[in-house]
């Protein structure tokens, strides 16, 4: 269905997601942002939880929605935060809202945790990258 969804289903998509990532020895921050560390659509409201968080921002008006992992104290997370909005006018209201949302589960389960992560870049261009070799090849 267009432009409908619920958290669960996002959770259920983020585990079968992780699922997957792990078989290849991935995990999502090696798909997602992680806050603090990378640019990224969570922009600076995440930045006093670098390293932290890990996740996905949308928006389909007249959602705004984040969904991931946080690393706690306590262990990690899969959250899906949706909140309906008035539309594109009402979007930074509805986005510090999710932010407060996250931040009551982190205070819930024993504050932050920093994920141990090294910064890749998502489209190689090192010697050893197939795109890289495709390129030269072509030109």
């Amino acid at each position: 269905l267009y432009n409908k969804g619920s958290c669960s289903a996002l959770i259920k998509v983020l585990f079968a997601l992780r699922e997957r990532l792990q078989e290849q020895g991935l995990d999502l921050e090696d798909v997602m942002a992680v806050s603090g560390v990378e640019r990224s659509t969570m922009g600076n409201r995440y930045a006093s939880l670098a390293g932290g968080v890990v996740a996905k921002t949308g928006s389909v008006n007249p959602a705004i929605t984040l969904s991931g992992l946080i690393s706690t104290a306590q262990g990690e997370l899969l959250f899906a935060v949706l909140m309906k909005t008035r539309g594109p006018a009402d979007w930074t209201r509805a986005r510090n809202m999710i932010r407060a949302e996250v931040g009551k589960l982190i205070k819930k389960h024993g504050d932050i945790e920093k994920i141990k992560y090294t910064a890749r870049e998502f489209l190689p261009f090192d010697a050893k990258s197939k795109l890289q070799q495709t390129l030269t090849s072509v030109v």
